[in-house]
């Protein structure tokens, strides 16, 4: 197993860890969806939410602090993206430079000369019951065209943890997995990403374990890492997001099919 290199290991530490734009956390949502434990504040102002006055604003709260608390938690949560709109379960948490739409059948989260550190994408309106259960997604493309960037599955508690509880991380040529103690603790280790091979990446608990695996065609997995639950898994919020490496990034991840097939 190869370990990520310095430059991204350092950066994936002070990003989860430390300060920084990595280290913000998103309590407040665009369409006038209250975050999983936010205050409910109208972020696009629609006339239809109390509170609202009409006005487009576009702008996401950012917050360094945790939300509240994490809300009853859902045992279910899928969704393919045929639609192509935003369903009930997601918010769209995008600071400037980042968009997520979604587009002919997939998510599409962008990167347009972000600033480094920069992420955003979907994230769950509710806990997901992460506990005898799994949560995965296809990720078909991650290209820059100008810097670097890494797309990431993550699972997190927001109460007990400031920060990301198991992570999926790929960058370049890197597939890195990512475990945060309530105390802050981190363990990073990383393998040669395969597009194909990984085309799925799935988190899976079993037994108070969580384990890391990835699978061409999301039916035959294969176990990369794994790592210890905390009892927080039973309620874990859900994101699916890009984030900048580089200063100026400008880069694409393209997510599909969650908790399918």
């Amino acid at each position: 197993m190869l370990r990520l290199g310095a430059t991204l290991a350092a950066f994936l530490g002070a990003s989860l860890f430390g300060g920084g734009c990595g280290r913000a956390w998103f309590d407040s949502v665009g369409r006038g969806d209250a975050a999983a434990g936010g205050d409910g504040s109208v972020a696009r102002g629609d006339s239809s939410v109390a509170g609202g006055d009409g006005a487009a604003n576009d702008s996401v709260v950012v917050s360094d602090a945790p939300p509240a608390a994490c809300p009853t938690p859902v045992a279910s949560l899928t969704d393919d993206f045929q639609d192509n709109l935003t369903g009930a379960q997601w918010q769209v948490l995008t600071p400037d430079g980042v968009t997520a739409t979604e587009q002919n059948g997939v998510l599409i989260v962008t990167l347009e000369n972000a600033a480094s550190g920069a992420q955003g994408g979907y994230g769950s309106t509710g806990c997901y019951t992460l506990r005898g259960s799994r949560l995965s997604v296809s990720l078909s493309g991650l290209t820059c065209s100008t810097g670097s960037a890494f797309a990431r599955l993550s699972a997190f508690h927001p109460t007990t943890q400031r920060f990301a509880f198991n992570i999926f991380s790929v960058s370049g040529s890197n597939l890195g997995f990512d475990y945060a103690t309530e105390g802050g603790n981190a363990s990073q280790n990383g393998l040669t990403y395969d597009a194909a091979a990984h085309r799925y990446l799935q988190l899976r608990e079993s037994g108070g374990t969580v384990y890391y695996e990835a699978s061409p065609d999301g039916t035959s997995w294969t176990t990369l890492q794994s790592f210890p639950m905390a009892s927080a898994g039973d309620g874990v919020l859900v994101r699916l997001f890009l984030q900048a490496i580089s200063a100026g990034a400008t880069c694409q991840a393209v997510f599909d099919n969650v908790n399918l097939p």
